[in-house]
């Protein structure tokens, strides 16, 4: 896979909110494109079989995943040679992945690790003034104390903006 592979599949984390082990383990069969979402998740109870939209912003990139797929999944490695044939059905490997990760990072001159991707949508969405149960429901969280203390993390614009706000109110 190129550079712009692995780029397109962190972008699909970004917009997905999912980890490294739910994107990866994303099926052909998980998606419907004329519903517009991909159902998948994991780790919690809440976050297990959640449907996501899948935005505009990943809809080519998902498409194109999808067709040139070699497999039942939508994130196969085009050049990984398949060692035994019994590997041909499973998903990439999370450390393979992992390891592609920050490569690209360190490629971009970037320093984040995968669960920044989560991050980065927790943000935007607190951001964007999204109420708590579309980001809980979104994030496959039960509570948003979880995605506030772990996921969301204003910057000093946001911050300014808030103020603002308080301070036009007066």
């Amino acid at each position: 896979m190129t550079n712009q592979d692995w780029i397109d599949v962190i972008l699909i984390m970004i917009y997905t909110r999912y980890r490294i082990s739910e994107v990866l383990n994303i099926r052909k069969s998980d998606i419907d494109f004329i519903n517009g979402v991909i159902k998948g998740g994991g780790k919690t109870s809440k976050g297990k079989n959640r449907i996501i939209p899948i935005m505009e912003k990943i809809r080519e990139l998902v498409i194109k995943r999808y067709d040139d797929s070699k497999t039942e999944y939508l994130i196969d490695n085009r050049n990984w040679k398949i060692k035994a044939d019994k590997m041909n059905a499973k998903p990439l490997r999370e450390n393979y992945f992992r390891n592609k990760f920050y490569e690209i990072m360190e490629q971009l001159g970037m320093n984040h690790k995968p669960q920044d991707t989560r991050k980065t949508l927790a943000t935007l969405l607190s951001k964007e003034g999204m109420s708590e149960s579309i980001i809980t429901d979104l994030m496959g969280h039960t509570d948003i104390k979880v995605t506030e203390k772990y996921y969301i993390h204003n910057d000093i614009d946001t911050l300014k903006k808030a103020m603002k706000k308080i301070n036009d109110i007066n």
